[in-house]
């Protein structure tokens, strides 16, 4: 009866895995734009100070790159193309904003 039961368990643990896994990979890739678009507000926030230090780009820049970093590790996940074509565009986005902002700086 143990090895029927240890059976049972293990077959509901092997169908299990990869709906598991599939889940986990979404909950990676919402926290990922949560992440983003935290960025996102963050960049353009000091975008519009009056006044923003070297560092504090030098902060976003390794912000933004760690972004895309990231994203092309998504880009070989089953992701909606549209959800991630998004958030490429975004990233493309902010560093244009980093770029403007570092330029203000000179």
């Amino acid at each position: 009866m143990k090895t029927f039961t240890l059976i049972i368990v293990l077959l509901f643990s092997l169908s299990a895995t990869p709906a598991t896994q599939a889940s986990l990979a979404s909950l990676a890739w919402n926290g990922f734009k949560v992440i983003a678009i935290d960025t996102a507000i963050d960049v353009i926030q000091d975008l519009f100070k009056d006044k923003v230090t070297p560092q504090k780009v030098a902060a976003l820049v390794r912000r933004v790159s760690q972004l895309d970093t990231q994203l092309a590790e998504y880009q070989n996940q089953s992701i909606a193309s549209e959800d991630f074509d998004t958030i490429k565009e975004m990233i493309a986005g902010l560093k244009s904003v980093i770029k403007t902002m570092d330029g203000r700086l000179s």
